[in-house]
């Protein structure tokens, strides 16, 4: 008989018992009933073994399920600090374009002409938060670093000692020839901890007399600055003024470029 038709989830070796015993020919029957017994003990012990292999396997299946489910849970938590963080900048960076508009409009109401524009989203690479000013064809632009670049380069030392978190910087269009250098310098921002909000702070660089050179009041590229900022501490070619940014930086600024206009 066919087992199959009554119990399908009888194991293949209980089928087999079951074929062998009922088999027409009997010399291919169990010959005694100890030769069942052993069959049926045999089939116990392999069902035994089937079921530990694939309790095994059901197991490391569990764990490898686990664990692409902690994989997936980090990369969004990772995908989601990344998100907060860059929402955090871009606030920043939004009071920072606040507080430079309200002293270019404070400048503005003050004259009938040689007003500044306040131009956003400059097509500079990297980022759209990027904006400039200008005033007749001189302009100054204010340009942010990568995010992704800044949380992969900015190294521990000076940096995690002084709570930088995000760079940027302010450059004009022209050769200043009093300061040897066009006008500029770094937008530091800076989150202390236990606070809420974080500072920008303006660093402006210049040469020392280790220096072959004598520039004054320039910014320094991203790989540039991270070199050289944590060495301008110490005794070194490059030297920084380094304060936290207030509006006379950004009526120097103004300063500036009313004088190349």
């Amino acid at each position: 008989p066919n087992i199959d038709d009554k119990r399908s989830e009888v194991p293949a070796k209980v089928k087999q018992i079951i074929s062998k015993m009922t088999n027409k020919r009997a010399k291919e029957r169990y010959a005694n009933v100890e030769e069942i017994i052993y069959a049926i003990n045999q089939s116990i012990e392999q069902e035994k073994e089937e079921n530990a292999a694939l309790e095994k396997l059901a197991a490391k299946g569990h764990q490898k399920s686990e664990e692409i489910k902690q994989t997936r849970l980090k990369q969004q938590q990772e995908a989601e600090k990344k998100e907060e963080f860059k929402k955090f900048i871009n606030l920043h960076i939004q009071e920072l374009k606040n507080q430079i508009e309200s002293q270019v409009k404070k400048y503005n109401s003050r004259v009938e002409d040689n007003r500044i524009s306040l131009i956003e989203k400059q097509r500079i690479p990297k980022t759209d938060n990027n904006f400039s000013i200008k005033l007749n064809g001189i302009s100054g632009f204010f340009e942010f670093f990568d995010y992704e670049a800044l949380k992969t380069t900015i190294p521990d030392n000076i940096f995690k000692q002084k709570n930088i978190i995000f760079l940027g910087k302010f450059r004009t269009n022209y050769l200043n020839h009093k300061l040897n250098s066009c006008f500029g310098f770094n937008l530091v921002l800076v989150q202390k901890p236990g606070e809420i909000y974080a500072d920008w702070y303006v660093a402006s660089f210049y040469d020392t007399g280790f220096s072959g050179s004598s520039k004054k009041e320039y910014c320094l590229d991203l790989q540039e600055f991270l070199n050289e900022f944590p060495l301008c501490f110490v005794m070194h070619t490059v030297a920084v003024n380094y304060k936290k940014l207030e509006d006379s930086h950004i009526h120097r600024i103004i300063e500036e470029l009313i004088e190349f206009s």
